[in-house]
C-alpha cells in the first residue's frame, strides 16, 4: 500500500497557518477504481474520484498526536458497515473539499454481519507526517495505542520470515518422498510429507487424490492467508492441468505455484526439484567416488601442491599459512609507491587513519572517539608533522552531525535540503532559515511567497504583486511613528505618491471607494490641499483672523419688525424710522430695529 499527501492540501495548508485556522482531515472516504495498480506511484495531483466510484464517507472517529511532526486519523468501521469493496482510501476535509491525502491498496472487502454471516471489523488509521504537523492541524491529544496500526510491520515480518525460506529452497523444495505423486485409472495421488513453495512451508498429512489425465501435470498451489479470527496459515491447494503460474486473488492474498508430476503414458515423471541439502550430498557423492583429481592450474581447478617459499616464481604450488605470514611480516608499511592500487577495504585501527601531504601542507584524518576530523598540519610540516590547531571539517559518527568551524566557499548551483539555522537550531521548519534563535527567520510557505517570523510570530509577507506587514510599521528609536492597522476596517485604505505634467507631485490617501484628501505641489511651486468632503475642526481657532468660522462674528444684517411712534414720541434706541404719516402735522411714524445675526441668533442692536 503507498500513500501520499496531496499537493491542494499543502497550499490550502499553508493559507490556514496564514490566517491561524486549523488546517485538519475529517472525513474518511472509501472507493473503488477499476483496473488500479496499487503499486503505481501516487500522482500529487490527484483528485477525488467520480462520485460513482466512491462507496462510503465517515466522518473521523479519533485523531491524535504521535510526535509535533506527526499526527493520526483513524476510523473504526464495525460489523454494521458494509457491503462495499475498495482499494482507494481518501482523508478529506469535508467544509473545504480539500483532498488531504491518499492510499492505493489491494482490493478488499467491508462485510456487514446480515443473513447468518458474520462481518468484520476495520480500523484504519493515516498518519500524516511534517513539520510542525500538529501545530499547523491544532492537535495536541495524545494518539491511542489501538491508532498504531501494526498491519504493514507484521506483514512485513511475515515476507521476511517468506524470504528467508524462499533463499534456502528456492521456488520449490520437497523433503524426501513428500508430495511424490502416483497415477492409477486416471487418478494422480499426492504422498502425504513436507515442502516449500514460494517460501511458504506446507505439510500434507494424509494423502490427497484427484482425477487426471494423461498429459496433465499436477501442480501445488500454495498461500498465505488470514482470517477474521486474526489467524494466518499458509493454504494450499493441488490441480490438473497443463500450466499453471503465480498471480494474486480477487482477495488480495499472493498464489505461488509449483509442479509436482506430469502424468504420462508410461507413469508419472516426477517434477519435483531436490532440496538444496539433496544437491550437495548427492555432489558430495559422486566427487568422492570419483578417482580423476587433476593438478590445478592458472586456468582449471584441481589438486595443487603446498609450499612454505615466500620468493618462489613456481606457478603450479599452493602457499601455506606460515609462507603467507612471513609474505604479510614483509609487506607492513610497503604500500608507499607511486600509482599502487589497492582494492578491497583497508582497516586502521590507529588515531591518525591517513596522511595526504607535501613538504609544506598536510592533512591528516583523526578520528577521536565518537568523531571523525579532518586536521591540517602546521604549515612547513606536511610529512611528519603533528595535528594543527585548525578543526575545519568533522563529522559525528554517533548522529551523523557536520560541523565546519571556518568559512565555507560553495559553488554554484549550490542547494540545502530543509530548514536551515545560523548559530540555533531550526524551529519553522519547511523551506526556512532561522537566526540567532530558532523561531526567528524567513520561510518560504507556498509559490511565490516569502515570509518573516520573529519569536514565532508572522510579521511580514512579501508576495508577487506587493509587501505585507501583519504587524505595525515604526521609523525612529526613542519617537516612534507607526503606521497600523486594526484590521476591522469595512474598506482597505492606499496612500499613494504619483504626478503628471499638470500635477507635478500628489501625495493622496484613499479607500477602496475613492480618495479622502491629497496635498499637492503645483507648476508654480505652490501648494494645493483639497478634501473629497467636509472639513469638520475640532478647533476654530486653528483658522487665523483672515477665516470666519460660521459661528464667529456677524453673519447678517436686518431690520427687525415695525412699531407705530405718536405725536411727540422717540424711536427707541437701535431703532431707524422706517415711515411718516399725517402730512404738515405728521400724526405718526413707524420705527423697524437693526438687528444682527451672530453665532446664529438675530440681535438687536442697542444704540447706533
Amino acid at each position: 500500500m503507498s500513500t501520499i499527501i496531496t499537493e491542494q492540501y499543502e497550499h490550502w495548508c499553508a493559507n490556514q497557518l496564514i490566517s491561524g485556522k486549523p488546517a485538519r482531515p475529517d472525513t474518511f472516504v472509501f472507493a473503488y477504481i477499476p483496473g488500479q495498480d496499487e503499486s503505481a506511484e501516487i500522482p500529487r495531483d490527484e483528485i477525488l474520484p467520480d462520485e460513482s466510484m466512491i462507496q462510503y464517507r465517515a466522518p473521523v472517529t479519533q485523531y491524535g498526536l504521535l510526535s509535533p511532526n506527526a499526527t493520526a486519523f483513524s476510523i473504526i468501521l464495525d460489523t454494521t458497515v458494509g457491503d462495499f469493496e475498495y482499494n482507494w482510501i481518501g482523508l478529506l476535509n469535508e467544509e473545504s473539499g480539500v483532498l488531504c491525502m491518499i492510499a492505493h491498496t489491494p482490493r478488499q472487502q467491508k462485510i456487514k454481519t446480515a443473513n447468518g454471516v458474520q462481518g468484520n471489523n476495520l480500523i484504519r488509521t493515516f498518519s500524516m507526517e511534517f513539520d510542525g504537523a500538529a501545530a499547523a492541524m491544532h492537535i495536541d491529544v495524545s494518539a491511542d495505542v489501538w491508532q498504531i496500526d501494526f498491519t504493514a510491520r507484521l506483514a512485513g515480518m511475515d515476507e521476511t520470515r517468506r524470504l528467508l525460506a524462499f533463499d534456502h529452497y528456492g521456488e520449490a523444495a520437497f523433503l524426501e518422498d513428500g508430495f511424490q505423486v502416483s497415477y492409477q485409472d486416471g487418478t494422480a495421488t499426492v504422498a502425504a510429507g513436507i515442502g516449500y513453495v514460494g517460501g511458504l512451508r506446507v505439510s500434507l498429512r494424509e494423502p490427497y487424490s484427484l482425477p487426471a489425465a494423461v498429459g496433465d501435470t499436477i501442480w501445488i498451489d500454495a498461500s498465505w492467508q488470514g482470517f477474521v479470527t486474526g489467524e494466518w496459515n499458509t493454504v494450499f491447494t493441488f490441480c490438473a492441468r497443463q500450466e499453471h503460474a503465480s498471480y494474486t486473488d480477487g482477495n488480495g492474498f499472493r498464489h505461488f505455484v509449483a509442479p509436482l508430476a506430469k502424468m504420462t503414458g508410461d507413469g508419472p515423471q516426477d517434477l519435483r526439484p531436490e532440496t538444496p541439502d539433496e544437491e550437495q550430498s548427492n555432489a558430495l557423492a559422486e566427487h568422492e567416488k570419483s578417482r580423476h583429481h587433476p593438478d590445478a592450474t592458472l586456468k582449471e581447478k584441481g589438486f595443487a601442491q603446498y609450499s612454505n617459499a615466500t620468493d618462489s616464481d613456481a606457478e603450479d604450488r599452493a602457499a601455506t599459512s606460515k609462507a603467507v605470514k612471513a609474505a604479510m611480516d614483509k609487506a607492513k608499511g610497503a604500500v608507499e609507491r607511486d600509482g599502487d592500487t589497492m582494492t578491497g577495504e583497508l582497516k586502521i585501527r590507529g588515531v591518525n587513519a591517513l596522511r595526504i601531504f607535501n613538504e609544506a601542507f598536510g592533512l591528516i584524518f583523526r578520528r577521536s572517539e565518537e568523531c571523525l576530523h579532518l586536521i591540517p598540519t602546521q604549515e612547513n610540516q606536511g610529512e611528519n608533522g603533528d595535528i594543527g590547531s585548525l578543526r575545519p571539517f568533522t563529522i559525528n559518527l554517533r548522529t551523523g552531525e557536520i560541523s565546519m568551524s571556518h568559512k565555507v566557499s560553495v559553488g554554484s548551483g549550490s542547494q540545502v535540503n530543509g530548514a536551515l539555522g545560523i548559530g540555533v537550531q531550526n524551529a519553522l521548519g519547511g523551506n526556512s532559515i532561522a537566526f540567532g534563535d530558532n523561531d526567528t527567520g524567513i520561510k518560504q510557505n507556498g509559490d511565490g511567497i516569502l515570509d518573516v517570523y520573529a519569536n514565532g510570530q508572522h510579521v511580514f509577507r512579501f508576495q508577487n504583486g506587493g509587501a505585507i506587514a501583519l504587524k505595525n510599521i515604526q521609523a525612529g528609536n526613542a519617537k516612534k511613528f507607526t503606521l497600523s492597522s486594526a484590521n476591522n476596517s469595512t474598506k482597505n485604505a492606499t496612500f499613494n505618491l504619483w504626478g503628471n505634467s499638470s500635477r507635478p507631485v500628489v501625495a493622496e490617501l484613499g479607500d477602496d471607494s475613492g480618495w479622502h484628501f491629497y496635498s499637492q505641489r503645483n507648476t508654480d511651486n505652490s501648494i494645493t490641499f483639497a478634501v473629497n468632503g467636509q472639513m469638520v475642526p475640532s478647533n476654530y481657532g486653528n483658522f487665523d483672523a483672515r477665516y470666519q468660522t460660521k459661528t464667529g462674528g456677524v453673519q447678517d444684517v436686518r431690520l427687525g419688525g415695525a412699531i407705530g411712534i405718536g405725536r411727540g414720541g422717540n424711536a427707541p434706541s437701535g431703532h431707524l424710522i422706517s415711515g411718516l404719516d399725517g402730512g404738515e402735522s405728521m400724526d405718526w411714524a413707524n420705527a423697524r430695529p437693526v438687528q444682527v445675526l451672530i453665532n446664529g441668533v438675530w440681535r438687536n442692536v442697542a444704540s447706533l
